[in-house]
């Protein structure tokens, strides 16, 4: 896709540049031309060079792909060749903003145009924090919901490295030692019970038991059908717990204990059929072990780089994984071991650490570590063989985890800097973003029903946000939503027009380099 931007509601114009005499110096400032599409209001602002600066500098903190600014010189600029240069990259600047909705919807870059001042129809949605937890000991690695009996099982570790090497260097057993369950915990597993009022708002975590370990704690996962969960720790030993309906779910016994890699695991699941636990690790191996014959561990795969992500479609037999460069491959299961039937090799080499997939939509969407996202048509089951990758776009975000909302079409990643996106499948373009956690993002799950995001990172936070149905006024999303038609369209006729004059009538180029990605 084109890094070409929509266009915006808001154009600017620096029309020219003056200087005043304040507090006993000459100071150039610029005249700003605001102009709003949608209210047809026209505004001028008088602003400095250190004030753009400082709007360059807030947005960079935020966003992906921020249009450069001229840098700042040792001396004043006098000459005005030079302040003419200096006005075109500020207009230039300012003018790639406000193309951008995400940057349009900020409230620095607002305040810096005064637009609820002169255009107070233009108003962005926020998202509301409905309940926050800050209460857990360690930070959050990974958690999965149990939704049927409102349990949520969360994976913790200690985040600080020296402590971790203490707790490591007490908790090792000498030879002349006697061997003791007793430990200093580095990772840790809670069950929790949320409750929720009428409206499905939670209001409070409900402890119903934690467990320790002496090391980190990577994965967790709950076959909610065996009511089983799978705990992967950061030495490659899988943990298997059993839970009760009767016990509501107070009782956990391990069932089993098996070390099938050298490394962290990074993904682990049940397929309770024949008994096989599936699992991938940093260790670049996908193995299976029977949980009735331990000793029984088989190498299924080994890749050229660590996995990352393991996902088991129990349905249709198949289990998709990520590797740290940017491969996603896809094994059946109904076959020993499971046969690989296709290897993709996405748009980036980079490490795949955000995996969701819409087996209704019959999308994959992939995030890296570099920003970049891919789009891949899943397509039905039994078809396999044809998974390919239909766009890619992103921005320079360390993404830790993404999730796909199939109502709105639109993707939310989390990075590692704790900002979550929302990017947008019409456009490729992110659409808002804000700051949500005060460190990584580890793992978020989106709920179409009330429509909310529920968010967890490092900094041991637990927060439900309440998204918005609309981030603008319907009006003002229904005239930026022509405004993209208008443009796609004029994209697919200049296209043509460039393969006409190659005389390259057969192109399989998409028209509209991706975008829109067609609803199924």
């Amino acid at each position: 896709m084109t890094e070409d931007y929509v266009a915006s509601t808001l154009e600017i114009k620096i029309n020219e540049f003056f200087e005043k005499y304040i507090e006993s110096k000459t100071v150039t400032f610029y005249k700003l031309e605001v102009y709003d599409n949608y209210s047809k209001e026209k505004w001028v602002l008088e602003k400095r060079y250190s004030e753009i600066d400082y709007l360059h500098r807030a947005l960079t903190k935020l966003y992906p792909n921020i249009p450069p600014m001229p840098g700042k010189t040792l001396f004043k600029i006098k000459s005005r060749d030079q302040l003419e240069s200096r006005k075109k990259q500020l207009e230039f600047f300012l003018q790639e903003c406000a193309k951008r909705k995400d940057v349009e919807s900020n409230p620095n870059f607002k305040a810096f145009l005064e637009v609820d001042k002169h255009s107070p129809d233009l108003t962005y949605n926020a998202p509301n924090i409905v309940y926050e937890n800050n209460e857990l000991p360690q930070g959050v690695r990974d958690f999965c919901f149990f939704e049927e009996a409102n349990i949520m099982y969360i994976a913790c570790c200690d985040m600080k490295i020296a402590s971790r090497i203490d707790a490591y260097v007490t908790n090792v057993n000498l030879p002349w030692e006697k061997k003791s369950d007793t430990h200093i915990s580095v990772g840790s597993v809670f069950a929790f019970k949320v409750v929720q009022d009428k409206k499905g708002i939670p209001h409070t975590f409900e402890k119903l038991w934690a467990k320790s370990f002496p090391e980190q704690t990577g994965v967790v996962n709950f076959d909610k059908e065996n009511l089983v969960l799978e705990v992967g720790l950061d030495s490659g030993t899988v943990v298997f717990y059993k839970t009760s309906e009767e016990s509501k779910y107070l009782n956990y016994d391990e069932i089993c204990r098996v070390k099938p890699h050298t490394a962290r695991v990074m993904g682990v699941a049940f397929d309770s059929k024949p008994g096989y636990i599936y699992s991938c690790g940093s260790d670049n191996k996908f193995m299976l072990s029977e949980i009735n014959y331990l000793s029984n561990m088989t190498e299924i795969a080994q890749s050229n780089a660590g996995y990352t992500n393991l996902k088991f479609d129990q349905k249709n037999e198949r289990v998709f994984l990520t590797n740290e460069a940017g491969i996603l491959s896809v094994f059946l299961t109904n076959t020993f071991p499971p046969s690989l039937v296709n290897v993709i090799q996405t748009h980036s080499v980079n490490c795949i650490r955000g995996l969701d997939i819409d087996f209704t939509k019959q999308y994959i969407f992939t995030g890296t570590t570099k920003g970049d996202i891919s789009v891949l048509d899943l397509g039905l089951p039994g078809k396999e063989k044809l998974i390919k990758e239909i766009s890619y776009f992103g921005g320079n975000l360390e993404i830790r985890i993404i999730k796909f909302n199939p109502i709105d079409r639109e993707l939310y990643t989390g990075d590692q800097k704790g900002k979550i996106t929302v990017w947008s499948l019409k456009t490729g373009q992110s659409i808002y973003a804000w700051q949500a956690h005060t460190s990584a993002i580890t793992q978020m799950q989106y709920f179409p029903k009330t429509k909310q995001l529920l968010s967890m990172g490092k900094d041991k936070r637990i927060v439900y946000w309440q998204l918005p149905e609309n981030w603008v006024k319907d009006a003002i999303k229904k005239f930026q939503d022509e405004n993209i038609r208008e443009i796609n369209n004029s994209r697919a006729i200049e296209k043509f027009k460039k393969q006409k004059e190659k005389g390259d009538d057969d192109s399989s180029d998409d028209s509209l380099d991706g975008w829109d990605i067609p609803e199924k």
